[in-house]
């Protein structure tokens, strides 16, 4: 990984240059659809719920490394068009899960050597 990412993440926080998403906020309850942060080095999308009423979090995603490498690399012919959802040629899904005072943030690392028609054949999004 970019040794500058790593370095910014421990001090600086890692830098993105643009946020989209929805946000819905009812009966203590915070919904999370279609969230994605872009950045030159790294991408990260999010979707689920925050509930603050039950203490719980189910919030699932895609981390997307070398963002602007990756991206290129699943716009090439053919190949992009059966290893990359558009999100990156490389990305590894994740969810975090559990109580908010003891988060379980979990990343399934093989899901980042997963073709995209495989996952969507297997059930994945």
């Amino acid at each position: 990984m970019d040794s500058d990412l790593v370095d910014n993440a421990d001090t600086k926080g890692i830098p993105f240059a643009s946020l989209a998403g929805e946000l819905v906020w009812a009966a203590g309850r915070l919904n999370v659809g279609n969230m994605a942060a872009k950045g030159q080095n790294i991408g990260v999308t999010c979707a689920g719920t925050v509930d603050h009423a039950a203490d719980n979090l189910a919030l699932r995603g895609t981390l997307i490394p070398f963002r602007g490498i990756n991206t290129l690399l699943g716009h090439i012919p053919i190949l992009g068009q059966v290893f990359s959802s558009g999100e990156g040629f490389l990305a590894a899904d994740y969810t975090v899960t559990g109580s908010l005072a003891d988060p379980k943030f979990t990343v399934m690392p093989l899901s980042a050597i997963t073709p995209d028609f495989l996952k969507k054949t297997c059930g994945g999004e």
